[in-house]
């Protein structure tokens, strides 16, 4: 099982957020679209994947406080994953940088 991270925001997490997250992070990673910009992947200088970002999607308020750790608000639920090793490691600092640059509140499952 890769690391799991789940975001919850106000705004969703859309290209633009991405690609000026991802294009201030050294050293250089790039983006590739996946299923049709449904979810897109954070690539390293050498093409290795080191996070899938799915496309955030709304979760109403009576539905959110249901689950451990969520706000008491409507939110925007976006879910990343990362492989295990230093890809992963480098991943989880991207979503760490993508939560900061949205406020998002950020929950990392990295367990073994």
């Amino acid at each position: 099982m890769p690391r799991e991270f789940t975001l919850t925001s106000t705004e969703p997490i859309d290209a633009e957020v991405l690609i000026d997250v991802v294009g201030h992070l050294e050293p250089v990673l790039t983006l590739r679209p996946l299923f049709g910009g449904w979810a897109a992947q954070v690539l390293d200088a050498e093409g290795t994947a080191v996070l899938t970002i799915e496309g955030s999607r709304w979760v109403e308020a009576t539905v959110a406080p249901l689950a451990s750790g969520w706000p008491d608000r409507p939110v925007w639920l976006t879910e990343a994953t990362a492989p295990w090793g230093s890809a992963g490691d480098r991943g989880s600092l991207v979503i760490s940088a993508i939560a900061a640059a949205v406020d998002a509140d950020l929950i990392k499952e990295e367990g073994t």
